[in-house]
C-alpha cells in the first residue's frame, strides 16, 4: 500500500525543524495504560499544538523519539569511529582492532 509522506513543523532542539511523518492506509490498534496525569497533560497538549486527536499527537510524537533515537545511534557510531581513527595505532594492533570487529 502507498504510503503519504508529510512534512510537519515542529519546536526541536535537534538538527530539523521539521519531523518526517509516513502515515500508512493501514493501522493496528496499541493499548497503552498511562496515569491520569500523563493522560490529562497529552491531552492539553495535542489540542493547544493543533493536532486532530489524542491518536495523532501520539503517533507524531513516537515517530520523532523513533527519529531522535536513530540520529543519537548514528551520531554515536560516528563519534566511535573517529575515536578508533584517532588513536594512531601501529599497523598491527589496528588489524587485531578490525578482526575484533569483523569476528
Amino acid at each position: 500500500m502507498a504510503r503519504k509522506h508529510t512534512k510537519r513543523k515542529i519546536n526541536n532542539s535537534f538538527n530539523s525543524d521539521y519531523i518526517d511523518v509516513v502515515l500508512s492506509p493501514t493501522k493496528k490498534v496499541v493499548s497503552v495504560k498511562l496515569d491520569v496525569d500523563i493522560i490529562e497533560e497529552l491531552d492539553r497538549l495535542w489540542r493547544k499544538l493543533g493536532y486532530n486527536s489524542r491518536s495523532e499527537f501520539i503517533r507524531e510524537a513516537i515517530l520523532f523519539y523513533m527519529q531522535y533515537v536513530q540520529e543519537r545511534l548514528e551520531t554515536k557510531r560516528a563519534e566511535n569511529t573517529g575515536k578508533l581513527a584517532q588513536q594512531k595505532l601501529p599497523l598491527r594492533e589496528l588489524e587485531e582492532v578490525i578482526d575484533d570487529i569483523t569476528l
